[in-house]
């Protein structure tokens, strides 16, 4: 609130967060940027630890600090309003008109060099080289489907995590509109009226298997996520997880999954606002590195509040609808972790096939046409058809000879993570398949909501499982996992 009362008094020159490399990157990148220079006296800055060397004074990553450049005779102004906020300041330094960053400390010169050099070093050539793949394991071909359903509910990757997020303040400001759990995004009201959705996605056994084509699933599942719930997609900011870069399999791993992040961003049309790298994440003792680890948080825009669309089964008697194909797309899947099998390939995914289906999904929400809405991800059309029940509390009969689908097996239409698919509820079944098929998309009306009961059958098999069998299984497996709560 401070920052942005200050931006209006005009006296504003130049702003920059103090995120990674400190008060040496923001002060070199906004520098160079002007094609200035500028000057830091570090014995000015507000410290939390009295013995902070200059060194670490320049490169602390401490949070919740901003570097402004204030218009010359206005400092007063600017410096009135942090202190009515309660917000800490100080005038650390000057911008200077010779191109050098100079530290101080006092009247003591500390350092001096181009903030061009500091702001567009050389990049350190590295060794790259791709990970050998796996060898697939044979697939089962026998499964008992409610079994597998089961577990994978109680799994800590699909489970409910209410036993975490009821813990934390989720409705600062009383701004929430749609809370964790209800829908596939959060959604906040904003002060100008409209609404934003937010969410975050991760998938790191996608992108250990192949980072480009994991990190493109990771964007798309949470972009997704904002469109079920109404959204347009605006931004996108990412935090890129690896081990360290010295090892050719990280650094290629690195290199693919940015690239497929800007190939992803391009195709959507939807701007990277911001991010961060966190090299290093090894086991200290054995030096073994995670497994490559981005996250995609995608912010989206709603503009009427009537578009707001939640995940939850409504009422008995709605259509329920699947919206894309489902291919045989197990590998990095939870069926798959859960089996103890292996696959050298990930969920395959269609840029522009997943772009216009989103788009689809969209403007079916805006036309009216649709009373719930839940992307179709991990675990699978057999997952997102128990969370929507769940939610609602009541059941569905769903006929899964109806799903469109290349030819599978019962448990790979079930379970499979195939991109580009949505399951929705509504009165309106035939004007949303008509708008899909226009666009060549992959649609059919598979059931019906209604009753207690889960009824999934077709394909010569069938799961048949009460509601509340599967709310207690996916509402309380996470909370037993970690020993809260007795078996």
């Amino acid at each position: 609130e401070a920052t942005l009362e200050a931006i209006k008094t005009g006296c504003v020159r130049g702003l920059k967060d103090l995120g990674g490399g400190g008060l040496t990157c923001a002060s070199s990148e906004m520098a160079a940027k002007a094609g200035r220079g500028m000057e830091i006296d570090v014995s000015k800055v507000h410290l939390r630890e009295v013995d902070m060397s200059p060194i670490e004074v320049m490169i602390s990553e401490s949070q919740e600090r901003m570097l402004f450049i204030v218009e010359q005779g206005n400092e007063e102004r600017v410096e009135d309003i942090l202190s009515k906020y309660g917000v800490p300041y100080a005038r650390i330094g000057k911008v200077r008109e010779d191109g050098d960053l100079v530290v101080r400390t006092g009247s003591v010169e500390l350092a001096r060099l181009p903030a061009t050099l500091l702001a567009t070093a050389p990049i350190i050539p590295r060794q790259k080289e791709s990970p050998k793949v796996l060898q697939p394991e044979l697939d089962v071909k026998s499964v008992d489907l409610k079994n597998t359903l089961i577990k994978m509910l109680s799994s800590p990757n699909i489970a409910s995590k209410s036993w975490i997020f009821t813990q934390y303040d989720h409705e600062v400001g009383a701004r929430t509109v749609v809370k964790p759990g209800e829908a596939d995004a959060a959604v906040i009201r904003l002060p100008n009226g409209r609404f934003a959705a937010l969410k975050a996605d991760g998938n790191s056994e996608y992108c250990s298997l192949n980072p480009r084509e994991g990190v493109k699933s990771v964007f798309a599942e949470a972009c997704r996520n904002v469109s079920a719930t109404g959204a347009k997609p605006i931004a996108m900011l990412d935090h890129l997880q690896f081990g360290g870069p010295n090892d050719p399999e990280v650094f290629w791993s690195f290199e693919e999954t940015v690239d497929g992040l800007a190939e992803t961003a391009r195709c959507f049309e939807t701007p990277c606002i911001g991010g961060k790298v966190s090299f290093y994440n090894e086991d200290e003792r054995r030096g073994k590195a995670i497994k490559p680890s981005p996250v995609v948080l995608v912010i989206g825009l709603i503009e009427d509040e009537r578009h707001i669309t939640r995940m939850a089964f409504r009422s008995a008697g709605d259509s329920v609808v699947v919206i894309g194909k489902t291919h045989r797309d197990l590998g990095g899947s939870e069926f798959n972790r859960i089996h103890g099998l292996t696959s050298p390939v990930p969920p395959r995914i269609d840029l522009d096939l997943e772009r216009r289906t989103t788009r689809t999904v969209l403007e079916c929400i805006e036309d009216g046409f649709v009373r719930s809405c839940h992307d179709c991800s991990r675990g699978g059309l057999a997952v997102a058809i128990s969370e929507m029940a769940v939610a609602g509390n009541i059941g569905a009969q769903i006929d899964l000879d109806r799903v469109p689908s290349d030819p599978l097996l019962p448990h790979e239409l079930l379970f499979s993570e195939s991109n580009s698919r949505f399951i929705l509820t509504t009165e309106y079944a035939r004007e949303i398949t008509s708008k899909f098929e226009r666009q060549k998309i992959p649609c059919s009306v598979i059931g019906t909501v209604g009753g207690y009961q889960l009824y999934m059958s077709g394909m010569d098999s069938e799961i048949y499982i009460a509601v509340s069998e599967v709310k207690e299984v996916y509402e309380r497996s996470f909370e037993r996992l970690i020993d809260r709560c007795p078996a």
